[in-house]
């Protein structure tokens, strides 16, 4: 299979725990390197990305850790504890561009807290162009940065596709181990930290009406992704309905898949939430909320089966910012209409 980070006439470059000799390589007039990482190196307990050996946001000295950059950006985040099967992962390679020394470096707070520099080093930088995960089987993954402000939650390398069982210890001794779930983050299928599907992502919160999930779709729009699809699950309409007690009215939902899959800034701020038709396949209109059966791992839409991985929850939207090639043209005119709104 391609590699899309494949530098012609080069030979890549060996991460073994130490810097990279990438002042040797700027010297010979090299602007790209590419840099192969065994997966052994990508472990929680690195002793350089503990100490933060790396100088800079972006733009980061050469002699700055490379594991830890990738880190820092939000390519890849550790496993908090180990997956439930052994990672077929064959090893990661990253693109780095290389640059002149900078006049200063900065400090950032990500997914790791990087250090400043203030002069030059008589050396070079680089940035990370590209970083792809290449498994056992030779499938090729390309991984994403997060640089935006770090979410809450960190994202992991790769899906869990099963629960791991964990035995827990009581204070009293002659009392049985307990057995918990252990619950992951994922990445979805634009490479975004999201929540594991369960049930109790989508269980009511209370008893009250607006504690109810279905309450919560007037504002919010639900997302849930399979291992290669996505669907989104929006509040249509408030219909009559005279069986209904005491108010004679009902709510409405429609289930979409979606047909193109855009990441959280795109939906946000250029395409809108719920997104409009012209990105969706309506496979079912009018919903009852009876009609939706939330299972263990999958969730029935009038019979229709779906093996949901991620679930997300994203408040409703309306375009702010004027669309780009990234979205179809049609797009280009609903977000030049919402910028004429809000001036």
């Amino acid at each position: 299979m391609h590699n899309p980070n494949e530098v012609k006439g080069h030979i890549p470059l060996q991460y073994n725990g130490e810097p990279l000799p990438l002042n040797i390589s700027y010297r010979r007039g090299e602007t790209n390197v590419e840099v192969i990482i065994p997966p052994e190196y990508m472990v929680k307990d690195s002793k350089r990305e503990k100490g933060r050996q790396l100088w800079g946001d972006l733009i980061y000295t050469a002699d700055s850790d490379l594991v830890a950059v990738l880190v820092h950006e939000g390519y890849y985040a550790h496993f908090t504890s180990q997956p439930p099967l052994p990672v077929p992962i064959k090893e990661f390679r990253a693109l780095l561009k290389l640059l002149p020394d900078q006049e200063k470096y900065v400090s950032k707070t990500r997914f790791l807290k990087s250090r400043s520099w203030g002069s030059k080093s008589l050396g070079c930088s680089f940035q990370v162009r590209n970083c792809i995960v290449i498994m056992r089987n030779e499938l090729v993954i390309e991984l994403h940065p997060i640089l935006s402000d770090a979410p809450s939650v960190q994202p992991t390398v790769q899906p869990a596709l099963l629960d791991r069982q964990i035995s827990t210890r009581t204070a009293n001794a002659n009392t049985k181990s307990r057995i918990s779930q252990d619950v992951f983050i994922q990445f979805n299928l634009c490479n975004e930290p999201w929540l594991k599907y369960s049930i109790a992502t989508v269980s009511d919160q209370g008893l009250k009406p607006h504690e109810w999930t279905s309450i919560r779709l007037r504002n919010e729009v639900i997302f849930l992704e399979t291992t290669s699809e996505r669907f989104q699950l929006s509040y249509a309409r408030t219909i009559e309905d005279p069986e209904k007690e005491p108010a004679g009215i009902k709510d409405v939902y429609n289930f979409s898949k979606c047909l193109e899959i855009f990441p959280a800034g795109l939906l946000t701020n250029i395409v809108g939430l719920p997104m409009p038709n012209n990105f969706l396949q309506v496979l079912h209109e009018d919903l009852d909320w009876d009609d939706i059966k939330w299972g263990t791992s999958f969730v029935y839409v009038k019979d229709q089966q779906f093996a949901v991985r991620r679930i997300h929850f994203m408040p409703i939207s309306r375009p702010k910012m004027i669309a780009t090639e990234t979205v179809r043209e049609e797009e280009s005119v609903v977000g030049m209409a919402a910028m004429a709104t809000l001036a």
